[in-house]
């Protein structure tokens, strides 16, 4: 979580390739916190400008725009824009 807790939860995945290979799509469906949740995920990546995108639809009506790049071969860097809590809001995460 953003303020540093851990939440845990149980859930499914399921991934698709999409537009023959240059993207996917994932449909995340778990319980956080004895809520249920959902969201839908496309991800692809432009070669020409070496950036990943990816954009997300929450089951809470929130949406997610995410752009990033691979700082390194273990470690995505991804920045988010959309709305959190009914504000807009921006911040960056980095995944190894």
């Amino acid at each position: 979580m953003p303020d540093g807790n851990a939440m845990t939860g149980r859930g499914a995945a399921t991934v698709l390739e999409v537009s023959r290979g240059y993207g996917i799509e994932s449909v995340l469906a778990y319980t956080v916190g004895g809520m249920p949740y959902e969201e839908t995920d496309l991800w692809s990546y432009d070669r020409s400008r070496g950036m990943m995108h990816m954009f997300r639809v929450r089951s809470d009506g929130s949406v997610h725009d995410h752009t990033g790049r691979w700082k390194d071969a273990g470690t995505q860097e991804m920045h988010r824009r959309g709305v959190q809590e009914g504000r807009e809001a921006e911040e960056t995460n980095t995944a190894t």
